[in-house]
């Protein structure tokens, strides 16, 4: 016999348990994953870290937003001045052998 479906008040024997925090998550980082994003987990130091937060406050952006700016400009910079090891490094990954 099925449950009335106007019935309020009656509690479900077999209800659905509920999601927690820890399999909201895992769910999360598995999309994380397939969306080919990379997990960064980091501490920094506390000077560092305010310097970031004034950064993240001033110009009303995300942590990440401010994070991936910097590294691309100073990835850049760095790529683009003369006899960059950097350029070197990247032109030559994928030809060194073991």
């Amino acid at each position: 016999m099925a449950k009335d479906l106007n019935d309020n008040k009656t509690q479900d024997l077999l209800a659905v348990a509920k999601t927690t925090n820890a399999d909201r998550q895992k769910t999360y980082r598995e999309k994380q994953k397939s969306l080919e994003n990379k997990r960064l987990n980091m501490t920094l130091d506390k000077d560092v870290a305010d310097k970031l937060a004034d950064m993240v406050d001033c110009f009303d952006d995300t942590q990440k937003a401010i994070m991936q700016r910097l590294i691309i400009k100073e990835y850049n910079r760095m790529y683009g001045v003369k006899n960059s090891k950097l350029k070197q490094y990247t032109e030559n990954k994928g030809t060194k052998k073991a």
